[in-house]
């Protein structure tokens, strides 16, 4: 659905044991990507967008796979 919308949506996640608000900007048929107005996820999960992606994902900070989401 958010995907059909074609724009971003603010959602709210369990994000390390709390709620926290991101913004979805896009997602394909393996990942999900999103700006964290903190400006970012942790770097343990490996979850950052890279300069690469950026190119082609203006706005997102985040990538998670769709399950992960």
């Amino acid at each position: 659905a958010l995907r059909a919308r074609g724009e971003p949506a603010v959602i709210c996640m369990n994000w390390d044991g709390g709620k926290h608000a991101l913004l979805f900007v896009k997602s394909d048929d393996t990942h999900v990507y999103l700006k964290d107005p903190n400006g970012g996820g942790p770097e343990t999960e490996g979850n950052r967008v890279t300069p690469e992606m950026a190119r082609s994902t203006p706005g997102a900070n985040i990538r998670l796979t769709v399950k992960e989401f």
